[in-house]
């Protein structure tokens, strides 16, 4: 998808309400993670120099390498350039951190750092600042005779400013904000989860709340149609998930699985609900078939470039990979992981669809090598997305589909329900979702959610399923 989607209320544990949930990645396209270190870090506009030092810890991404520029922004609107004298030219063998290579010809963008400084007064700059927060920007261009501001890409240090005493200073580091979506069990947690969504959706996705085969390759599907996830019983739909889906209205209500998992009274009853939605079940033979069938009816018609391909035989890489696979609007295959090939079905869908790039969720003892090798022989692109643990795969998920986000999802790795109806909100959002332990935050992950640059958390389950230290963001390795 791609797109920034806001809604908006999202009510989160009764009383707190959080507006207008977003995604960073596509409204700052330009922006690539790493930092700017500047010395004083503290100082008035009148001062002779601004900056005394600048220090940047990425390199000039490939293509990107032609000149490099210090600028002054404030509330998106570019005020003037800063850095106007600096250390000479420098020739050297690039190295890693976003390098490619080949030899760099350029000022002030050298791994591992190049200090500059800035020649002009803060209050020099062609545009004045006024009191606030503002951004200072250090772009790397492609073309040094028409550097492009919105497409070439910059790291961001983030100031402040008071326009009465002239006092800057770099804007203390914030901790992102937590909040917690939770109801007394799996259903009413689903159904808080689902309040985020605005009536009149296109369709709803019913899982059993019991098992989490059909439902992981409806997180995807669901996001595609910007619908929500329910949670049922198998033999009987509570009246609360029913008041809820009569809330959403939607065109098309998808019961996920066949009659062994959810009966046909449950199809029965979402068929008599008074907006007369259409109902159709789509169930396969077996959770691979499930899958399957899901992906084609969700993406069949417009196609997907990008598939995630995760194993049907636990759920945790699966559930990472659902919002994940939502950003390239394509969906979760499940497949026998432990096999040596994919299956004739599953290269006949991903065909079908026209998938060019896959991406493997989890490491070797999940989804075998030799798939792997397989899917190398057939398809252009075939990357693994991988760590030592559940925890660890989540975070290369998602460093591998997101760049920054506002917002991430907690959701525990040792149960599937809470997060199964969050993948589908995070995929509807454009967020990352993480698992994490009960009762701490794997340090990776904390460092996985700096790098996204995430303003707020949110937990999916009740502190049972995720404790107050995980509210409080306390790392596990403390």
């Amino acid at each position: 998808m791609n797109i920034t989607k806001k809604f908006a209320a999202l009510a989160v544990t009764g009383a707190l309400l959080v507006t207008g949930l977003s995604v960073a990645q596509s409204a700052q396209a330009a922006r690539i993670p790493g930092t700017i270190t500047v010395t004083p870090t503290s100082g008035n506009a009148s001062d002779l120099n601004f900056l005394n030092s600048i220090a940047v810890s990425v390199g000039a991404p490939q293509g990107f390498r032609a000149i490099s520029g210090t600028f002054v922004y404030q509330d998106g609107f570019e005020l003037g350039s800063i850095a106007n004298l600096r250390n000479g030219s420098m020739a050297e063998a690039a190295g890693t951190d976003g390098l490619d290579g080949l030899p760099v010809f350029m000022d002030r963008s050298i791994i591992p750092t190049n200090n500059f400084v800035s020649n002009k007064r803060l209050n020099e700059l062609l545009l004045p600042l006024v009191t606030g927060d503002f951004e200072l920007r250090f772009y790397y261009f492609a073309n040094s005779g028409n550097p492009n501001r919105v497409t070439d890409p910059y790291v961001k240090l983030d100031m402040t400013y008071n326009s009465v005493t002239g006092a800057w200073a770099v804007a203390p580091f914030t901790p992102p904000t937590t909040a917690r979506l939770a109801g007394e069990n799996r259903f009413e947690t689903a159904i808080e989860i689902s309040s985020a969504f605005a009536p009149d959706v296109e369709r709803v996705y019913v899982a059993t709340g019991f098992g989490f085969a059909d439902a992981l390759g409806a997180t995807p599907a669901a996001a595609h149609f910007d619908s929500p996830l329910l949670l049922t019983p198998s033999d009987s739909v509570p009246a609360n998930v029913l008041t809820e889906i009569e809330r959403l209205s939607p065109e098309t209500i998808v019961v996920t699985g066949g009659a062994a998992v959810i009966s046909g009274g449950v199809v029965a009853q979402l068929e008599a609900l008074a907006f007369n939605p259409t109902v159709v079940r789509i169930g396969g033979a077996n959770r691979f078939e499930t899958s399957r069938f899901i992906a084609e009816d969700a993406f069949g018609v417009d196609g997907a470039t990008t598939a995630y391909i995760a194993t049907g035989t636990n759920f945790p890489d699966a559930l990472a990979a659902g919002p994940a696979a939502a950003t390239f609007d394509g969906p979760v295959v499940l497949v026998d992981g432990a096999a040596l090939t994919v299956d004739g079905a599953t290269l006949a869908l991903l065909d079908d669809l026209g998938v060019t790039d896959i991406r493997i969720a989890g490491g070797t003892a999940v989804v075998s090598a030799a798939i792997q090798t397989q899917l190398t022989g057939l398809y252009p692109s075939v990357t693994r997305n991988a760590g030592g643990n559940r925890f660890e795969t989540a975070v290369a998920i998602n460093a591998d589909a997101f760049v920054f986000s506002d917002t991430v999802f907690l959701a525990t790795g040792f149960n599937f329900a809470d997060a199964l109806t969050g993948a589908a909100l995070a995929g509807f959002l454009g967020a990352p979702l993480f698992v994490v332990e009960p009762t701490c935050v794997p340090q990776a992950v904390l460092d996985a959610i700096t790098d996204l640059d995430a303003e707020e958390v949110v937990l999916l389950g009740g502190n049972a399923a995720l404790s107050p230290a995980v509210a409080s963001l306390t790392s596990c390795s403390v």
